[in-house]
């Protein structure tokens, strides 16, 4: 995908990289990378309806089963990120989706993040389906995408 084309998709977060977020390279930590596709995916589940009174009134969750991250241009301290998701695919039970991290300053795509999660029940701590009022949200994001 091109940078106009991740640009087209939903936005979730902009934020200029603190000094603090660096490592002894001099540029953004591994760990800080993860905090912002982290923040991010709850934006993304947020948008589906699934927000932290969602989660606890139905006493459900979002399990992360496979996450990879591929780095690809370096972020420093001083330019700014941005980030959009795109879904993938889902069954009745789980969320495949990327999230785009752009480096707006050099205008290239710095990270990416691919996920899997599924929907799980806090009581068993088994997965189990969406409910019925985020699955057409979920549907029409999803068709979109595709």
């Amino acid at each position: 995908m091109q940078l106009d084309d991740i640009q087209e998709l939903p936005h979730h977060l902009r934020l200029s990289i603190p000094d603090d977020y660096l490592d002894i390279f001099e540029h953004m930590n591994v760990q800080y990378y993860l905090k912002i596709f982290n923040d991010s995916v709850f934006d993304m589940f947020d948008g589906f309806g699934m927000n932290e009174t969602y989660f606890i009134e139905n006493q459900v969750a979002m399990f992360a089963v496979d996450q990879r991250l591929s780095f690809r241009s370096e972020v420093k301290a001083g330019e700014t990120v941005a980030t959009y998701s795109r879904l993938i695919n889902r069954s009745d039970k789980k969320l495949h989706f990327m999230i785009f991290m752009i480096n707006e300053t050099q205008q290239t795509l710095a990270a990416t993040l691919e996920g899997l999660g599924f929907h799980v029940s806090r009581e068993t701590r088994r997965s189990s389906p969406f409910l019925d009022n985020v699955i057409p949200i979920i549907d029409k994001r999803l068709q979109s995408h595709n």
